[in-house]
């Protein structure tokens, strides 16, 4: 009887610091999403700023319609260390819109979300900061 009331009180306790410990598990791993572009009220613009170390890649999101016209524009330090990869919202690179590039201009094909990863090419340097700007028309 006693030690079926211990076991019963340990399977409780191990229970409950599981629970507790269950958010910070969840923190631990997987992939973040990416950061959505969001444009201000009545803006044709949006800039997002940040940094890209060794391998690290930085994801973003955006909203288009089909038939809008799309600018980018990336600029880092040092220059020229920083490209960005286009894609569509499946996020398939074997159906990536532009790639290895700084800057691209083109008409959307269809409405939904599209994908921009901000990569560095040239893995002499370990960090890049850059400035992304993204207009729709």
């Amino acid at each position: 009887m006693l030690g079926r009331k211990i076991i019963k009180s340990l399977l409780l306790l191990l229970s409950l610091l599981l629970c507790a410990a269950a958010p910070g598990f969840a923190q631990g791993g997987g992939k973040a999403e990416p950061l959505r572009i969001e444009f201000k009220r009545g803006a044709k613009s949006a800039t997002v700023k940040g940094r890209v170390r060794r391998d690290e890649q930085a994801e973003y999101v955006f909203a288009a319609r089909k038939g809008q016209q799309i600018a980018i524009n990336l600029t880092s330090t040092p220059a020229n260390s920083a490209r960005f990869e286009l894609l569509d919202d499946t996020g398939d690179q074997s159906r990536s819109v532009e790639q290895n590039i700084h800057t691209w201009s083109g008409v959307v094909p269809e409405t939904g979300d599209f994908l921009i990863y901000v990569t560095r090419p040239d893995k002499k340097i370990d960090r890049s900061s850059y400035s992304l700007t993204l207009k729709l028309k």
